[in-house]
Order: structure tokens, then sequence, then C-alpha cells
């Protein structure tokens, strides 16, 4: 037997910061069987004292108990536990789910406690064959019930569990009295061996079927009449609660085709967010190994200079420097340069004087003249020849050309002849301050046996020749005023090597080479000299501008990445919150037929991830097909390839890091996104909701 028991119960309300209203004051009341009736005027308090006792508000001042458990010191979770067995309500309106059927929303609260669905759905059936619900009404849409149909089916929700009490809330209100009376003796029927409270208007129907009337004037009871106390025992089931959450998936499933548009408006939004984020981790990752590969496609990568700066005098803040050839000393000293480079004399300066490059008699203007150490296989990248072959000795009669001078020698074709004549003027002083003066020429024909396919970012058009013939030819040149005035052999390359470090003739610098393809990784990094030595590469001088142009874009892009995950997580929330808004009263329904929070955010839950998965996997194929797209777009402008790249197999050496992480954080997402405005917008009470549309 249930026990009902009000102690000095008011419910106040606030109409405005200077009055207040008490719908309820001061009630003292217990009830614990038969069919009892509450009955008044309209706002006389009775539907207040219904949905305190249902927990749908909560009292301002005194206790409510039912069974000596004061629900208003129970949590939520402990009065949705003590109600789901116990208490059964029956709305005046209703309250069922509009898009079900009548069979899903009777047999939802056995579905609730974890009843299975083929015999919550037998059940549901008998009960609504014993409220008069024909079998073809039994399987279409509550909305195309009329009112009766509807209120039987509440009731047949109401008692399918066998709950210990029914409270009903104007039952018969909206119906006509026929179908008034087949509800009121259902509920007289069920009145038999339950506590059944009845909140109604009509006395004539409180006259002919109660066992006690409470009466309510004011907020307060005017009269209570006990007419039957003879009631048998209250027998009520018990179900065994079980672990079912099909229920909660059948209504994500609604929800999701009842919000079809704002389902789709969230999986563009997650989708664009997510694809960007994918891009943009792809960029991120690749991005390093995109430029080793890009920077590799010169074919005189790593080849530079040492040279040497000497501070000559310090006065303050200014300081008076030159630049000079350093000491091959100093550059043995480091083990950097020896381990990894080729250390020559810089025999290529003297050629910058007077060059001329000329095909046919016509001089071609904006080309370089760059060396490569040798045609061996050690120091040519042959991956990038597209065109001709390359020599098997070092000799300056052959020549290699890169896409950008093919272009503009309008070459159409190797084999093509190509001249190339310096001029270069020396001066020795003897101790006579006598000046020896010779010309060193350099003069040949040459083919171009060779196109490579360069990194064309800044690139220059460039010729390029073997240090090693060139080293052999200024080597052999003899200078004849020299030779004639020591009387013995002076080459162009004695000469160099013999004067000053601060003559112009050296540049200032020696010459360096990899030693090898193998050390190209190596002399990317770039090396900390001592001694005032510095090394310096045009090839590691385009990586640099790369890099810094592409870290620039890189910062870019993880800040709009940001306010895009930012924006979709807005858009996702607000969504969540507009969907769940408009089903405040399906959720109200749902926690008084027994589900707790858990459970109704499961629904919503549910509905976002079917949004988020379907959105991630998407995301994954568009951004996969998407970055080949945008890398061509990316190699016509700066001539890098994969610089994009998605790592969906692999990332730091996990299989599928990078998918299992990023389904953690699109879950993360959804969880904020979705559980925030279900947490807050449940401050509301039930009665609240239950009012919402």
């Amino acid at each position: 037997m249930s026990e009902i028991k009000l102690l000095n119960v008011s419910r106040k309300y606030q109409i405005n910061k200077d009055k207040d209203f008490y719908a309820l004051k001061d009630v003292t009341l217990i009830i614990k069987n038969g069919f009892v009736s509450i009955t008044g005027k309209s706002g006389s308090g009775k539907s207040t004292l219904l949905n305190l006792i249902a927990g749908l508000d909560r009292q301002t001042k005194g206790q409510i108990y039912i069974d000596n458990n004061e629900i208003s010191k129970m949590s939520k979770r402990k009065w949705i536990s003590l109600y789901k067995n116990k208490i059964g309500v029956v709305f005046q309106n209703y309250n069922l789910l509009e898009d079900e059927d009548p069979i899903f929303n009777v047999a939802l609260p056995l579905l609730i406690i974890g009843e299975n669905k083929k015999t919550a759905y037998n059940k549901a059936k008998e009960y609504l064959a014993k409220v008069r619900i024909p079998e073809s009404a039994q399987k279409t849409k509550v909305t195309k019930l009329s009112g009766g149909e509807k209120q039987r089916v509440a009731i047949a929700r109401a008692i399918i569990k066998s709950p210990e009490i029914l409270l009903c809330d104007e039952p018969t209100g909206a119906l006509d009295s026929n179908t008034s009376k087949e509800v009121i003796n259902i509920l007289k029927e069920y009145s038999k061996n339950h506590l059944v409270i009845m909140v109604s208007h009509n006395l004539h129907i409180i006259k002919a079927y109660s066992d006690r009337i409470i009466t309510i004037k004011d907020g307060r009871i005017v009269e209570d009449v006990m007419i039957n106390h003879n009631k048998g025992s209250q027998e009520a089931v018990k179900i065994k609660k079980k672990n079912n959450t099909s229920w909660i998936d059948h209504v994500s499933m609604s929800n999701i085709k009842k919000h079809v548009v704002r389902s789709i408006v969230s999986s563009i939004a997650l989708i664009t967010s997510l694809t960007l984020a994918f891009l943009t981790f792809g960029y991120v990752s690749g991005k390093d190994d995109a430029i080793d590969l890009a920077s590799y496609r010169q074919l005189d990568y790593g080849v530079g200079t040492i040279t040497k700066e000497e501070k000559l005098s310090s006065s303050g803040v200014l300081s008076l420097t030159r630049m000079t050839r350093p000491d091959i000393s100093d550059i043995q000293s480091h083990v950097y340069l020896t381990d990894n480079f080729i250390v020559k004399p810089n025999f290529d300066a003297i050629l910058q004087q007077k060059l001329n490059i000329s095909i046919d008699n016509k001089v071609i203007e904006g080309v370089s003249f760059a060396p490569v150490y040798s045609f061996d296989k050690l120091h040519i990248n042959y991956s990038l020849i597209t065109d001709g072959y390359i020599p098997s000795e070092d000799t300056l009669n052959y020549l290699i050309v890169n896409n950008s001078a093919y272009d503009l020698l309008a070459l159409n074709g190797i084999g093509k002849s190509i001249k190339i004549s310096a001029y270069s003027q020396t001066n020795y002083i003897d101790l006579d301050e006598t000046i020896i003066s010779d010309t060193f020429t350099l003069e040949f024909d040459a083919s171009i046996v060779a196109k490579v396919d360069e990194f064309s970012y800044l690139q220059n058009p460039k010729i390029y020749y073997s240090y090693v013939a060139l080293e052999e030819y200024v080597s052999n040149y003899l200078l004849e005023n020299l030779t004639t005035y020591f009387n013995k052999d002076i080459t162009m390359a004695e000469m160099l090597l013999e004067c000053e470090n601060f003559d112009p003739l050296t540049s200032y610098s020696y010459r360096v080479f990899p030693k090898d393809l193998s050390k190209l990784e190596a002399v990317t990094k770039k090396p900390q000299l001592t001694n005032g030595l510095s090394y310096s590469s045009s090839s590691l001088l385009i990586r640099e501008s790369i890099i810094n142009f592409l870290e620039a874009a890189k910062y870019g892009l993880i800040l709009f990445l940001i306010v895009t995950l930012v924006g979709a997580t807005l858009i996702l929330g607000i969504i969540s919150l507009t969907s769940y808004s408009d089903d405040h009263k399906k959720s109200a329904i749902l926690t008084i037929l027994g589900a707790n929070l858990e459970d109704i955010s499961n629904i919503y839950l549910n509905e976002s991830l079917v949004i988020c998965f379907v959105s991630l996997v998407v995301s994954f194929l568009l951004s996969y097909l998407l970055s080949f797209a945008v890398n061509k777009i990316i190699n016509s402008f700066i001539d890098i390839g994969s610089l994009i790249t998605v790592p969906l197999n692999s990332f730091l050496g996990v299989p599928f890091f990078f998918p299992l992480i990023t389904l953690i954080l699109t879950i993360a997402i959804c969880l904020i996104a979705t559980l925030l405005p279900i947490y807050f917008s449940k401050k509301i009470s039930l009665k609240e909701e239950l009012q919402s549309l």
C-alpha cells in the first residue's frame, strides 16, 4: 500500500517584484488508497497540488512524502528511480509522442526500464486492446487519432507498468460524455487495486465514481469527504530492471528524420570544419617532407661558399669589418665542413667578370653559369633528368640546363651548341711596384646534353658545368707574362691560391660542394661556424624562403582552423539546443515515464553522434580527394608536390593513429555541443517543459 503525505505545503509564485500569489497555502493531507478526486474551481490550486505530488513542480514550503520518502530532498536520479514503477501520470492534453505510433508510446515505459522490445510490444498491444484501441489504429501515428483515442492510449501507457499510484489531470476535460464514461470506467477499474488521484471539475463524474472527494478553494482544502472505505489491498506488478536501450535508438532515429534539415546543416558545418582540419593537419604534417623533396630537386643543392668576416677596428657602436677568404686551416677545424663538403678554391669567381653566353651568335642575358662538382653519379641526381644524358666524363664541352634556362634559350631539344667566353684581368705588383698584367681567357663551344626539371620556385635560369673540368682548365692555364717574369710556369690556379685572402680575385671565399648525394640532408642544417666563418648557398636561400612562406601560411591556416572549429562547435551547440528546446515536452514526458537525464542525453547524443560519424567518414573521403586537387593547384604556383598529406594509414609510426585521435576529438566536440545545452536547459521544471510547444 502506498501513502502520499503532504505537511504544510505551500506553492508561491512571484507575479512581479512587489506581488506574490499562493496557488497552495499550508496544505496538510494524507492519501492512501481508492479513487480520490480533487476538485475546485479553475485557479483553485487543484492542478498545482497534483503537479507537486507528481514531482512536476516543487513546493515553496513544507514537505511531501511518498512512502516516507521526502521527495524534495531526493536527487533527481533517486526521484526517477522511485517514480519509475510507483507512479503513472495521465494528462488532460495526453502528452504522447506525436511522431510515434500508439504501440511504441505504450511500450515505452517498459522499454525504459529494460524490457526487451518483443515483450514490451506484445504487452502494449494487450493494453491497447484493454482500452479499446482497434488494431488498425495501433500502428498509425498518434497525430491521426481522435481525442478519446489519444486519452485511452495515454491511460494504457500510464498503467502498463501497473504503478501503485496513478495521477490523472482532467482526464475527461476535452472529451465528450460517452468517451468520458469510457475513460472513467477504465480508471475506476484500475482503482480497485491501486491508488488513483484525479483532478477534475466535473462534479457529476466525481460524485458517481469517487471514493474520496477533496475540495480546494483559494489554495486551501475546504472539504475532504470519504465515501467508500472498503478498498482492497494494492498489488503492484514489480518489473525487474534490465538493460535495453533500443528505445533510445528508436527515438534518436525519429529525431534525425524529424530534424533532417537541421541534421544536414549540422553535417555541412561539421564536414566543412573537419575537412579543413584534415587538410590543415595534412599540410602541417606533410609540409617538411614536401619542402625536402622540393629542395633536393636542385642540381646544385648545397653548393655554396665559405667566407670570413674580419674585424678591422671597433669604436663604440660602430665597427669596421671586411670580407676575406678564410684560411684553409679555419675550414679544416670544423668537422661539419670536412665531413660533408669538398672544399675548393673559388675558381668560378673569375668567370663572372666578363662572361658571355651566346647561341647562334646571339648573346643570352639573364642566365647563370653555375657549377656542380662533377658529372659522376655521386654528385648528380639522375631522377631530375627529363631529356638527354649525363656525360661520362668531366669536360667543359658538355653542359646541362635547367627547365628555366631551357625555356629562356628557346631550345627545341638537347644537342644545341652554345658558346661560352669569359675574360679576367690579373695584376701582380713586385717589390719595385712594377705591375705585371695578364689576361685570363676562357672560350669554348659546348653542347647542351641534358635538361633537368628543377624546383622552379625563385629559380633562375641556369647552365650547369663541371667544376672538376674548370679546375683542370684553370690549373693548366699559363699566365704568360708572369711565366716570363719569374722564368717558370705560373698558372691561373697558382695565381689565385697565392694571392692575399682579401684580394678581390679570391671572391673572398672557398667553394664547397656536398661530398655526395647522401650528404644533402646534412648540408640542409645550417652549421654553427666559428672564427667569423659563414656558409651561404643560393639553393638553401631558396629553401629558407619557401620555408618562411609556408610557415606563415601554416599559422594563418591554424588560426582559421581554430575559428572554424569553434564556429562548428557553436553551430552544433545551437542546433542541438534548438532541437532539444523544440523537444522540451518530449523530454519531460520521457522523464515522467522513468527516463533519467543520462537516457535523455543519450537520445540527443546518439543523434549527434550519427551526424558526427557520417560527417567524419565524408570528411575523410573529401579531404583525401581534395588533397589531390589542392596539391595540384599549389604545385602550379610554387612547384611543390604532395604538400598536403593526410596521414590516414600511419602517423608518428602508429597505424591509424590520426583517424583514431580525430574520432576521439570529434566525439568530444559532439559531447560538448550536445550535452552542455541539455545540461543548462534541464534547469527548468518539468511543468514548464510540459507546457512548451
